[in-house]
């Protein structure tokens, strides 16, 4: 069960790491169209603007759900869920070999008969093992790129002591501690080239600080930013 609740986790935080690059785009895209001297229509900027605005908070509140969903996941909430949608993933697949060995004895008594119904089962047999392929290779790269990680030896040691609601993200991969959860926010810690930042995680807002001194116990935080999150 840990493995699925950590490939959950490390997917979850994929998703949560390109919807903030597509925050980060769109940002920019408002800083350059308020900088621009090329376009003169104000409407057209306006309109833009505005846009990119309005895919921010979609982006946000994307976020926000799926960093709710970490939570729970985190706290073994979500477990019944996984394991029913394995349960139903792996009965869709079997229906679908069902489906597809009793189309292909169909087509395989009438093929001379019918050759086009022939070519039409060949091309969706051919769509449904390219499709499965390149599930089962994207599920094997993430695996992979999950493995790869060299955790510092530091982290690895700091998280046996943790409760599982904090931990580090290290290299856009969310490592939780090992213990069970206390109460309060979840607390990730993130170490950047310039600088070390602190994820504080509430129910209605995602707080971002930056830390200032090295040490662990003896530190200031600088408020960065925070991301107000969809009460449900």
């Amino acid at each position: 069960m840990e493995a699925l609740r950590i490939f959950q986790k490390n997917k979850i935080a994929t998703d949560i790491l390109s919807l903030k690059k597509n925050i980060e785009r769109c940002e920019n895209s408002i800083e350059d169209l308020r900088k621009t001297t090329v376009i003169k229509d104000q409407v057209y900027l306006s309109s833009n603007i505005s846009k990119n605005k309005q895919s921010i908070e979609i982006y946000q509140e994307k976020i926000g759900e799926l960093e709710e969903k970490l939570e729970l996941l985190g706290n073994g909430q979500l477990d019944d869920e996984i394991l029913s949608e394995i349960k139903q993933n792996t009965t869709k697949v079997d229906k679908k070999n069902k489906e597809s060995a009793i189309k292909k004895e169909k087509i395989d008594k009438n093929e001379q008969k019918d050759k086009k119904k022939s070519q039409t089962y060949f091309d969706n047999e051919r769509d449904i093992k390219y499709q499965a392929r390149r599930l089962e290779f994207g599920m094997i790269r993430e695996y992979e790129r999950f493995w790869s990680i060299d955790l510092p030896e530091y982290m690895k040691q700091k998280l046996k002591g943790m409760p599982n609601n904090h931990g580090y993200i290290w290299k856009g991969i969310w490592f939780f501690g090992e213990k069970n959860a206390e109460k309060g926010p979840c607390i990730m810690h993130d170490k950047q080239r310039d600088s070390s930042y602190i994820h504080e995680i509430y129910s209605d807002e995602h707080v971002i600080y930056r830390k200032i001194g090295n040490s662990d116990h003896n530190y200031q935080k600088e408020f960065v930013k925070s991301i107000p999150k969809k009460i449900r």
